[in-house]
C-alpha cells in the first residue's frame, strides 16, 4: 500500500511520449518538528475515496506533529505529517516511518516527504491536493524553485499490441531539493499554480463518526 500514483501527459513528440510523474517528492518538508503548529481539526478517523482508513492522532512524543496511519485490513503503514499556513492556505508534509507510532526508535525511512494542500469542505469532508509536476518541472526548469529533474526512459507496446511500433517513454520526475523557508516563498506566490484548486482533489476523506 502506498500513496497512489497517477501519470500525467506532459506532451506527446512522436515516437517519443513525454511524461510527467506526479506525486512530487521533497528533500525537505514545509514545515518540521520545531516550526510546525498542530491544526486539531485533522484529529480523528478519516476514510478515503479507496476506502483505506486515515487515523490521524498527536504525535505521542513531539507536541508539534501528527502520526498518520494509514490502514487497509490487518495492514498499517505509518507516516509522520506536520502542519503549516501559509498565506491563509493549509498544507501537510509527510514521510514514511519505520516502526510504530509510539516507537521510541522510530525515525523516517529516508530524507523524502510529500506535501499536500488540504481543504476542509464543511466540518466532515477533508480535500488533499498534489502538486501539479508539470508546474514544478517549469519552476524548477525557471529557476524559481531548487530542484532536479530525472529522467527516465522505457519502452512501451502500442495499444492492445496488434499494430504500430514500440514507443520509447520518457518520464520526468521533478524532485524539490530547496529550503522549507524557499518553499514557503515559492508558494506564496504560486500556491494556485502548484494546487489548482480546479483540479480533481488526490484524495477525498470522510470523517468517520
Amino acid at each position: 500500500m502506498s500513496i497512489p500514483k497517477q501519470v500525467l501527459p506532459l506532451c506527446v513528440v512522436a515516437p517519443l511520449l513525454v511524461f510527467a510523474a506526479s506525486c512530487v517528492d521533497s528533500k525537505n518538508p514545509l514545515s518540521d518538528e520545531k516550526t510546525s503548529k498542530i491544526d486539531e481539526r485533522l484529529i480523528g478517523t478519516w476514510t478515503d475515496q479507496d476506502n483505506t482508513v486515515w487515523k490521524i492522532a498527536k504525535a505521542a512524543k513531539d507536541k508539534n506533529s501528527f502520526d498518520l496511519a494509514l490502514c487497509e485490513g490487518d495492514e498499517s503503514l505509518h507516516y509522520a505529517m506536520f502542519t503549516t499556513t501559509v498565506k491563509s492556505k493549509s498544507y501537510l508534509s509527510t514521510t514514511a516511518l519505520q516502526g510504530e507510532p509510539d516507537d521510541a526508535e522510530k525515525k523516517p525511512e529516508s530524507v523524502a516527504y510529500r506535501i499536500y494542500q488540504y481543504v476542509f469542505v464543511g466540518n466532515d469532508t477533508l480535500e488533499i491536493r498534489d502538486m501539479d509536476p508539470i508546474v514544478l518541472i517549469k519552476a524548477i526548469d525557471d529557476k524559481k524553485l531548487g530542484g532536479e529533474v530525472v529522467i527516465s526512459k522505457r519502452t512501451v507496446k502500442p495499444l492492445l499490441g496488434f499494430f504500430g511500433k514500440d514507443q520509447i517513454v520518457e518520464e520526468k520526475t521533478p524532485i524539490i531539493t530547496d529550503t522549507s523557508e524557499n518553499i514557503a516563498l515559492y508558494l506564496e506566490n504560486h500556491a494556485n499554480e502548484c494546487f489548482s484548486p480546479k483540479a480533481k482533489a488526490f484524495f477525498v476523506l470522510k470523517r468517520k463518526k
